[in-house]
């Protein structure tokens, strides 16, 4: 009885541990949500930001470092909107607050996921988003900047970084704005209440960037600080404030892409072959008039287009009966020249062949080949090649997995400029301030 006493025991034991267990794991989440705060679930979205945002720039996924730009921006507003609830906990917020922020963690899965539906109508959300958040009075908010992305060229250029949204105080001369780039730091050029415009050498934003391993788009982090001022009394003795927006700025590689350009190459082949006659007879039999017949010249010429090579004939014998006998004359003139005696006799076997004549001839054989070579061309650069019509081929692969083959004298696309002439062909890249992308 003992054994059947002991495996009812052994279920009772399993369930009490789970339950035990269940409970512990129960109680360990809802301490989590009880001690998360809002500082802490905004921090853990931007992780999850800068691992997507590097994942795509390694796996070279242009578009979608510009959807976590787009999602960074949401993120940053919301920062400093809860900033006065930063520690609260998440389980303390009320309802439209957590749905508030639900909405921030969906676009940031959605970037993640890359389920999100285009650029532009996450664009959008991020927008919605951020209206929505809870602004102090006189709060500064950035809604956007651009470009949205930064494109080197040859040699630096400053580059006009617009930061658009609402920044009462901007245009105060104690309450310039700042733009920090690598180390950096740079005053606007222009300014109103909704536009903030700082000029910023290309060069130094690619110092401060991430380069993609790949050679592919990247991007680099500049900080934009806003003073403003909040409370007081009846206007007066109100407090200065800082909001320190954090930016990224989408950076394209240093080439447009993949340029590949095709030339032939025109040449000759020397093509050689063995001729051989058609047959021949002589006879001074009864079949040849029972007569000598001395010193018979037989010639023959190459094929029409072919050329004789000289010294390389042969008599070839087919068959022969009696006295015969051949001499060779002359490969000259592009012409072999045999002469061929046949012996008559009254007794005995009269002189009879039956022969061909062979050499080698040759023509020469126009030949074109292709032969491919990469063009390494930066941003606004341009060579010329010295390749006449229909002689080349121009194929491109961008930098966005777009893909052109150009073989017309003029052509032009979005970023690449094709022209040429009966002597020479020039590839030209845009010019780098012209690049819109996305």
């Amino acid at each position: 009885m003992k054994p059947l006493s002991w495996n009812r025991t052994i279920p009772l034991q399993r369930a009490a541990i789970c339950i035990v267990l269940c409970t512990g794991l129960i109680s360990q989440q809802l301490h989590a949500q009880e001690v998360a705060t809002v500082a802490f679930f905004l921090n853990q979205l931007v992780d999850k930001l800068n691992g997507a945002i590097d994942n795509a720039k390694n796996a070279g996924l242009s578009l979608e470092i510009q959807a976590g730009r787009e999602a960074y921006l949401a993120i940053e507003n919301a920062k400093h909107a809860y900033s006065e609830i930063a520690n609260e906990t998440l389980n303390r917020l009320d309802n439209i607050t957590q749905q508030r922020l639900n909405k921030l963690k969906d676009i940031v899965d959605d970037v993640q996921n890359r389920t999100y539906d285009n650029l532009d109508k996450l664009a959008s959300r991020v927008q919605t988003a951020v209206n929505a958040l809870p602004f102090r009075p006189h709060e500064p908010q950035l809604s956007g900047s651009e470009p949205r992305s930064v494109t080197p060229g040859v040699t630096s250029y400053e580059v006009a970084i617009r930061c658009k949204g609402n920044f009462e105080y901007a245009a105060q001369k104690d309450l310039r704005p700042s733009l920090k780039v690598g180390e950096s730091e740079y005053y606007p050029s222009a300014v109103s209440t909704e536009e903030i415009t700082f000029l910023v050498p290309t060069s130094i934003i690619n110092q401060a960037g991430s380069p993609a391993s790949n050679g592919g788009p990247s991007y680099a982090i500049a900080d934009l600080t806003i003073p403003w001022k909040t409370g007081g009394f009846l206007g007066l003795f109100k407090k200065r404030k800082n909001n320190t927006y954090k930016m990224i700025l989408g950076v394209l590689p240093t080439t447009p892409g993949r340029i590949r350009l095709m030339h032939r190459v025109h040449g000759t082949n020397i093509e050689k072959r063995r001729f051989t006659s058609g047959k021949f007879y002589q006879s001074s039999a009864e079949d040849g008039g029972n007569d000598d017949k001395k010193n018979v010249p037989y010639s023959i010429t190459p094929t029409s287009g072919w050329t004789l090579i000289r010294n390389t004939h042969s008599f070839d014998q087919i068959w022969s009966k009696g006295k015969w006998s051949q001499s060779f004359r002359g490969d000259d003139g592009n012409r072999l020249v045999y002469e061929v005696t046949t012996i008559h006799k009254v007794i005995g076997t009269s002189g009879q062949v039956q022969f061909s004549l062979s050499f080698d001839e040759s023509r020469v054989v126009p030949t074109v080949s292709e032969e491919w070579e990469e063009i390494d061309l930066r941003w606004g650069d341009s060579r010329t090649f010295p390749f006449g019509t229909n002689d080349w081929k121009v194929v491109f692969d961008g930098f966005d997995g777009s893909h052109e083959e150009f073989v017309t004298s003029s052509a032009t696309s979005k970023y690449l400029k094709i022209n040429s002439t009966s002597t020479s062909v020039v590839i030209s890249t845009v010019d780098p301030k012209a690049v819109v992308w996305p």
